[in-house]
């Protein structure tokens, strides 16, 4: 017999190294790893892929209710300068001024509405929806 078959026979006969058996499940290891890690960016991916549109269109509806408000303020100050201006055309008409009020409640500026209602008042001491609207706002 040849050398090269004696080494043949012994070496399937001895045993196999223990760094050559950790090595292969290392390699097993390293494959599982792998794997876990694909799933992980593949769900991640998927994920993405599903919550970036989810976000624009809660961005997209976000800026549509702040467009929105802002022309209905833009609707609201030009009622208020149209009042404001019958105001000035027409000093002694007291509902111009509490239109004007309540154009100016609406925007937040209360303390410039208390002095439309006054004006309101001092040309109508009778008009009790400015008498109202005032003693509500004193409340506040």
């Amino acid at each position: 017999m040849s050398k090269k078959k004696y080494s043949r026979i012994f070496s399937a006969f001895s045993p196999q190294p223990v760094v050559h058996h950790a090595h292969r499940v290392s390699k097993k290891v390293h494959k599982s790893v792998q794997n876990s890690s694909a799933h992980v960016a593949f769900f991640i991916i998927v994920y993405l892929i599903l919550l970036i549109p989810l976000f624009f269109a809660l961005v997209l509806s976000a800026y549509k209710d702040l467009s929105a408000t802002r022309e209905k303020r833009a609707s609201i100050e030009k009622q208020l300068r149209y009042w404001q201006a019958v105001t000035q055309a027409h000093p002694d008409f007291p509902d111009a001024y509490y239109q004007a009020a309540l154009y100016a409640i609406q925007l937040g500026e209360n303390e410039k509405a208390v002095d439309f209602l006054h004006k309101a008042l001092l040309y109508d001491p009778y008009f009790k929806k400015a008498e109202n609207l005032l003693l509500e706002l004193k409340k506040e």
